[in-house]
């Protein structure tokens, strides 16, 4: 068996090909992901009113839900 000389630019090209892979695969997960929270948040949100002054209560359920999915999303990722 040969000694392989172990350098920087080897090493540099063995992280680059694990690191170009690795971006490429994460979107096939980050765009899968983001549809599904954006098909939850979204009918959640509450429709605006002509005239009305805006819904706290209605707002403030959307934000909690987006704080709920957010990291759990991130940690999915």
């Amino acid at each position: 068996m040969e000694e392989v000389a172990v350098t920087w630019v080897r090493g540099l090209k063995l992280w680059w090909s694990f690191a170009w892979r690795g971006m490429v695969l994460m979107l096939l997960l980050i765009i899968p992901l983001q549809i599904i929270m954006f098909l939850i948040v979204v009918p959640s949100m509450p429709k605006p009113v002509a005239g009305q002054a805006p819904n706290i209560a209605q707002m403030q359920h959307m934000v909690a839900i987006f704080a709920i999915l957010w990291p759990i999303v991130m940690v999915a990722m």
